[in-house]
């Protein structure tokens, strides 16, 4: 087995363990169910890029693709209304803002199947299948996900410096350890996939010091 495929399907498995462990812990919280249906988010990304360097054809990389960017936006989507409720609620949101973002990802959603965000690959796994990546597609992808990415950051800051001691090392813990996640994520699953397109399978490895280090913090043992 290709040594990508096989470190994307562990990091696949052990993303979906966690959403489980996570979501069962406290149904009930929307700091735990948002978390869980970012990590399930991550799972599938991580599941989509593995198939897709387990292509045998140029047709499975064109199916593969689109639901690697449906399931990457899912991510920033699912952050960032964790980001609004962890460690609490800084405020209501109007129904409109909801109604906003929905609609976003349904545009960006629609822009990946219909569009597509890569074209004219070519057939070759060492390198990881080389493409091109289609301007308008790439745009709006990288336009939904930076702005929600970035959202949540803005989000985590402004309840940091309003936050007593008791919150701010947890808000800390996430805003740190999602920090170098994004930045190492997107840079070799997002911004270097013009130029190098073999780097996307590294992303995923990524979120897994992340996730480690929030479950780890948050979630198994509170912060004192």
């Amino acid at each position: 087995m290709d040594y990508r495929v096989a470190l994307l399907l562990i990091t696949a498995g052990a993303n979906f363990g966690l959403a489980f462990f996570i979501y069962l812990k406290d149904f009930r919280s929307s700091i735990n169910l948002f978390f869980s249906l970012m990590l399930a988010a991550i799972s599938a990304w991580s599941l989509s890029l593995a198939m897709y360097y387990s292509s045998v054809n140029v047709e499975g990389l064109y199916f593969w693709i689109k639901f690697n960017y449906t399931f990457a936006a899912f991510i920033a989507f699912f952050f960032y209304y964790f980001c609004i409720n962890f460690p609490y609620e800084r405020k209501k949101i109007d129904y409109r803002w909801h109604l906003f973002n929905i609609s976003f990802l349904a545009l960006t959603l629609f822009i990946i199947f219909s569009v597509g965000v890569e074209q004219d690959f070519i057939f070759d796994s060492l390198r990881g299948f080389p493409s091109k990546v289609n301007v308008l597609g790439y745009s709006i992808f990288s336009l939904f996900f930076y702005f929600y990415i970035i959202s949540s950051f803005v989000e985590l800051f402004k309840k940091w410096r309003n936050s007593s001691s008791s919150h701010r090392r947890s808000i800390a813990v996430v805003f740190i350890a999602t920090l170098l996640a994004a930045i190492f994520g997107a840079l070799f699953s997002l911004i270097l996939v013009p130029f190098m397109t073999n780097s996307a399978w590294v992303g995923p490895l990524f979120t897994m010091i992340m996730v480690f280090i929030i479950v780890r913090y948050l979630f198994i043992k509170s912060p004192e």
